[in-house]
């Protein structure tokens, strides 16, 4: 959660909160610009915690199936759950990274549902488990990292962007999400993206901007 107080919204409901907040106000005939850009930065800090404790998760499993497997862990799990003719072939000059990255593109697709997520015969694979929850990382960080361009288009007007910012927050995969990031078990992993992120704001979420809209928000 977090507080509407100050620039600490955590997950769905405290942006929520806020909303509810923003709706009153602009109700009863006050400013609305400086909280609407709070509330559009309160999005974009949550989408980029999202994604960078997918990254993580991510990272770990890529360590772990290269310890356990080799380097060539992604050419090793296409030969056992993609036909012979599905599995992408390297082309003449492709880097070795591009090829893998295609691999892995393969992969996602095989073992997740058109709904992104993971498919019953893999879910219940002892060994095959563990590659699926890898794949719906990569999948659900695809979604955050879509989400965070959909809000933050250059050429969109102010309208659009709060309705793509009330689209974006009430949808069901950005609530997924939101709630993996939350009840996340993992203290240290947290600890150190946050300190990560709050260290290194983008240029546009000034300490200065932030305060202004807290104080316009309190008065």
């Amino acid at each position: 959660g977090g507080s509407v107080e100050g620039y600490q919204l955590r997950g769905a409901a405290a942006f929520e909160k806020f909303s509810h907040e923003l709706a009153r106000r602009n109700a009863e005939g006050r400013g609305s610009q400086t909280f609407d850009t709070v509330l559009h930065l309160a999005l974009l800090d949550n989408l980029n915690r999202q994604i960078d404790f997918l990254s993580d998760r991510i990272d770990q499993s890529e360590a772990g199936f290269a310890a356990r497997y080799g380097e060539d862990w992604r050419e090793q799990f296409a030969e056992r759950i993609l036909d012979p003719d599905e599995i992408p072939q390297r082309r003449e000059g492709e880097s070795m990274a591009d090829y893998r990255a295609r691999l892995e593109d393969a992969l996602v697709d095989e073992m997740l549902d058109e709904n992104g997520e993971i498919k019953p015969e893999y879910a219940n694979d002892p060994e095959m488990a563990e590659w699926a929850l890898w794949a719906k990382h990569r999948y659900d960080r695809a979604q955050a990292e879509r989400d965070r361009d959909y809000i933050e288009d250059p050429s969109i007007d102010q309208i659009e962007r709060t309705r793509r910012r009330e689209e974006v927050v009430s949808s069901a995969s950005f609530k997924k999400r939101d709630k993996l990031w939350q009840q996340s078990a993992d203290v240290e992993t947290r600890a150190k993206i946050e300190t990560a992120i709050d260290a290194d704001k983008d240029s546009t979420i000034s300490t200065a901007n932030v305060a202004a809209a807290d104080n316009a928000f309190l008065s």
